[in-house]
């Protein structure tokens, strides 16, 4: 019995730990600027307001899953992982996909077409 124990502890060290790195590194910080400034999004007119607010939810979406996600690979076992990390996975493409639309809409609405190129050229979330 006393092998069976010693082998929860470690199992659940090492969900610790993973939980650790999930949190360091798939929390997306909301830039303070945007925060103290989402009340005033609709200046921005359409489209480029309504997809700032969206992508603002989305990413508190995300983060609220990063939390869930990291408190639960502590209990969970290492073959139920994969799951949790694929359904991540799923938000870091909605959030990228939501932040070139951003970048494209602001873009275009500040600078002109040229800017548009430029923004579909470019991936604005750094792929592991």
């Amino acid at each position: 019995m006393r092998g069976g124990y010693k082998e929860q502890q470690r199992l659940r060290l090492v969900g610790e730990q993973i939980s650790g790195e999930i949190l360091r590194h798939a929390a997306i910080v909301t830039p303070a600027m945007i925060e103290r400034n989402v009340d005033r999004f609709y200046q921005l007119g359409e489209p480029a307001g309504p997809t700032m607010l969206q992508l603002v939810a989305v990413l508190a979406q995300h983060n609220a899953l990063v939390e869930q996600i990291s408190r639960s690979v502590i209990s969970k076992g290492w073959g139920e992982w994969p799951k949790d990390l694929e359904h991540l996975e799923g938000h870091l493409r909605t959030l990228e996909t939501l932040t070139k639309e951003a970048v494209v809409e602001l873009e275009t609405r500040y600078s002109g077409n040229g800017a548009t190129r430029r923004a579909n050229s470019a991936s604005p979330i750094p792929h592991a």
